[in-house]
């Protein structure tokens, strides 16, 4: 018995810094049975299409490192496209960020000089209170040095020559910065690793290997 079936397209949430295509995570359906109709790679600035059953009600979650992912319910033949973005914080949390302080605080960025000294270098200065990226230098290892507020200052040693995303501890003066590269395949696929999120590495290992292939939508275990 043929299945009618439906087209939806899964729109990839936002991750600031990614670019364009680059796979920032996995999501899948699911049936109303909590049968997994598909699962595909979140591409960055991209959409994923995939094809549900008409008029069955199915539910599309998904994981990045960077961001929880909302989910979204979707109806066959009714919606088009399934946006995925940031899930929102919960009313304990709301509640935090009305009472609490914005962060704010500085970054420096210190490179290592052939004289054996380390100097400041760009940005000497730099406003922590929302996500930002950085870029090292060539030339040696880094050192991003961050305080301000009433946190601690910090340092981070970070390679030569790359790309990283800072992101404040919102709303907690006090709290620490998160450094981490700027998304790519690579590192998503080994946070899902060391995470023990063994389906989402293996959805990001195959996208990667074979590109923009994924695996079939109109695949239905257990039918």
């Amino acid at each position: 018995m043929s299945v009618t079936t439906a087209h939806v397209d899964i729109v990839a949430p936002v991750v600031p810094g990614a670019t364009p295509g680059t796979v920032v995570g996995a999501a899948e359906v699911l049936d109303r049975g909590n049968r997994r109709l598909a699962r595909v790679p979140l591409r960055a600035g991209m959409s994923t299409p995939v094809e549900i059953p008409r008029e069955e009600r199915c539910l599309v979650h998904g994981w990045s490192p960077y961001l929880s992912v909302q989910s979204v319910v979707v109806t066959g033949g009714h919606t088009q496209r399934a946006v995925l973005s940031a899930r929102r914080a919960n009313e304990a949390s709301r509640g935090a960020r009305k009472s609490g302080r914005a962060a704010n605080g500085w970054v420096r960025l210190w490179g290592w000089e052939p004289d054996g000294h380390w100097t400041v270098r760009d940005p000497s200065d730099m406003a922590t209170g929302r996500a930002a990226t950085v870029a090292t230098p060539q030339g040696g290892p880094a050192v991003l040095q961050i305080g301000g507020g009433r946190r601690r200052p910090v340092c981070t040693l970070v390679p030569e020559a790359s790309l990283f995303t800072l992101r404040p501890a919102e709303h907690q003066p006090q709290g620490p910065v998160e450094v981490r590269p700027v998304a790519d395949s690579g590192f998503t696929l080994l946070e899902a690793l060391r995470l023990g999120e063994w389906g989402w590495a293996a959805e990001v290992r195959n996208s990667t290997r074979h590109g923009f292939a994924s695996a079939p939508a109109d695949e239905y275990p257990d039918r």
